[in-house]
């Protein structure tokens, strides 16, 4: 345990912090299931989600990378949806 009130201090803001980037990124992987079960306006849907998580990265709470990765895979599901559609 910490001695000094800084340290406490320190590990309040840390606890506090951890717990605000839990419930970004969990309502961010809410929304990604929404749009992979739910295909209806995928587009404006992939839109939205891109921009959050774009501030996701603004904020620190995920790397630019894994950033890249979670749209490059929206990317494709909405090409993937679009040509189930052109083919029906």
């Amino acid at each position: 345990m910490a001695n000094t009130k800084s340290a406490l201090k320190r590990i309040k803001q840390n606890n506090l912090k951890r717990l605000q980037k839990k419930v970004y990124f969990k309502y961010t992987r809410t929304l990604i299931k929404n749009l992979k079960s739910n295909k209806k306006d995928i587009k404006n849907k992939r839109n939205k989600l891109s921009s959050i998580i774009d501030r996701l990265v603004n904020k620190k709470i995920i790397h630019k990378n894994k950033s890249n990765r979670l749209k490059s895979k929206l990317l494709k599901t909405l090409i993937l949806e679009i040509k189930k559609k052109i083919i029906i």
